[in-house]
């Protein structure tokens, strides 16, 4: 029974540092909103954020491989009433969550990602028309 205990505990560390790891990219986009005023944004602190979201998207998928090399051994080692239905609900609905969970942190940093493609590309737009302008004004004086 403790190893489902550990491994209840480890899916909620990792649940608790995806919550931290989203927080802070509040804050890396807070502060690159900041940085954008300045015509170049600084993604470095969005890159750590994704950086630790993937960091937990792998303690998840390593929970999820743990869980599903027990199955075999949950189910010939329990026995009583529920026996069949704990090894169903453990890969029902704990391994389903946690698929689920990589998927939503993969979209995530996916979705972050094309974000910092989009406000990329338009530093580069901003850049070149400031340099067309410095241009017409060095042609001018």
């Amino acid at each position: 029974m403790s190893f489902v205990g550990d491994a209840v505990s480890a899916v909620g560390d990792a649940v608790s540092s995806v919550g931290s790891a989203i927080s802070g990219i509040g804050g890396a986009i807070s502060g690159a909103g900041g940085a954008i005023e300045g015509l170049f944004a600084d993604f470095n602190p969005i890159g750590e954020a994704v950086q630790m979201i993937g960091q937990q998207q792998q303690a998840a998928n390593g929970v999820a491989d743990k869980l599903k090399g027990f199955l075999p051994i949950v189910g010939d080692a329990w026995k009583g009433d529920d026996a069949d239905q704990f090894a169903v609900d453990l890969k029902e609905k704990m391994l389903k969550a946690l698929s689920g969970m990589d998927m939503n942190l993969g979209s995530f940093m996916s979705q972050i990602n094309g974000a910092v493609d989009i406000v990329n590309q338009a530093d580069n737009a901003v850049n070149g028309m400031v340099g067309e302008l410095v241009d017409v004004f060095d042609s001018i004086f």
